[in-house]
């Protein structure tokens, strides 16, 4: 029996998952582990081409939890989002940013440190989807973009791709978990 609270970032209790003895048990996990890689130049978030996952839902009552973790590359200042869709709608994203602030699922920047063009940063975020009321197949499609800096930013490859013990590659995973109501 899954039960207890999602904290936010400064630690207060968002949420209950499930009461004890009721709901809030997984029925399904789906994970896609993504090791292709991605580059964004523009501010526009683009489909990420096999960086996606499709579950359905054994209840119209169920809830779903989404947990991605992505690795970025790109030269320093650089910073990337990542934004998932289920269908068409954005979900877990921000939505306080204005103007020139980006709203996004997660963001990713990159370290100011020594070779940092031969470095990657990794970076997730769990979040519950909730009140899809459906028991179709549902795709949860990851979108990435460049949100800051003039250049390239990249997905699970560093920005120069040198043949250096430091240049560490990682791989990229989504995963879905069908929660019973």
């Amino acid at each position: 029996i899954m039960s207890g609270s999602i904290a936010d970032n400064v630690g207060r209790g968002s949420g209950v998952i499930a009461a004890a003895g009721g709901g809030g048990k997984v029925l399904q996990v789906v994970q896609t582990f993504y090791n292709g890689t991605a580059s964004s130049s523009s501010s526009t978030y683009a489909s990420v081409s096999g960086f996606s996952a499709d579950i359905t839902p054994s209840a119209t009552s169920s809830n779903v939890l989404v947990s991605v973790s992505a690795n970025f590359g790109g030269d320093v200042s650089h910073f990337a989002g990542i934004i998932v869709k289920r269908g068409s709608t954005a979900i877990g994203s921000s939505t306080i940013g204005t103007g020139n602030q980006p709203n996004t699922f997660l963001k990713m920047s990159h370290p100011n440190a020594g070779n940092e063009n031969e470095r990657t940063s990794d970076a997730s975020k769990t979040f519950l989807d909730t009140g899809i009321s459906t028991t179709s197949a549902t795709t949860y499609q990851v979108y990435f973009a460049r949100l800051f800096g003039s250049g390239t930013v990249y997905l699970n490859r560093a920005s120069s791709f040198s043949d250096v013990t430091w240049a560490v590659t990682c791989g990229s995973v989504i995963t879905l978990m069908e929660i019973s109501a």
